[in-house]
């Protein structure tokens, strides 16, 4: 498996079946997805594209002294989970906000059945769970970058 940079529509062919089905191809667009400094990186195996997430440059409302960036859309194919691939993925965001764009805090927002996820990444859970319309109950997620 390799990862490496991918543009923001090709993270769609992951976003769109994992976390939109059912829902316009339209909902996958993220604000910042087309920034230039966000990040989207992609899991790749065999040439195919198996996961993919996205780091976007969101101020942290409970953080705002912070140069913060948002995760977001992290998706695995159903066949490719529970094999660590999501957390490569967020280590190796981490890495790159950290060395090449010098940021101090990731944040997020999980769904609950994703927070055991976060939690073993080090992410410290902030707030109440809270819903969100199209995709369910949520947990807000953030981490200090040393």
């Amino acid at each position: 498996m390799i990862i490496k940079k991918i543009n923001a529509k090709r993270t769609f062919e992951i976003r769109h079946p994992i976390l939109r089905k059912g829902l316009p191809i339209d909902s996958c667009k993220f604000e910042n997805d087309n920034n230039p400094n966000s990040i989207h990186l992609g899991a790749i195996e065999n040439n195919k594209l198996i996961a993919v997430i996205s780091a976007l440059p969101n101020k942290c409302q409970f953080f705002p002294e912070k140069k913060a960036y948002q995760i977001r859309g992290l998706a695995v194919l159903e066949k490719f989970r529970r094999k660590g691939i999501a957390s490569v993925l967020i280590k190796k965001t981490e890495i790159v906000l950290k060395n090449e764009y010098l940021i101090d805090l990731i944040w997020l927002n999980s769904r609950i059945i994703a927070s055991k996820l976060y939690l073993k990444n080090s992410y410290i859970p902030y707030g109440e769970p809270f819903e969100i319309k199209i995709s369910g109950t949520h947990q807000r997620f953030y981490k200090i970058l040393d």
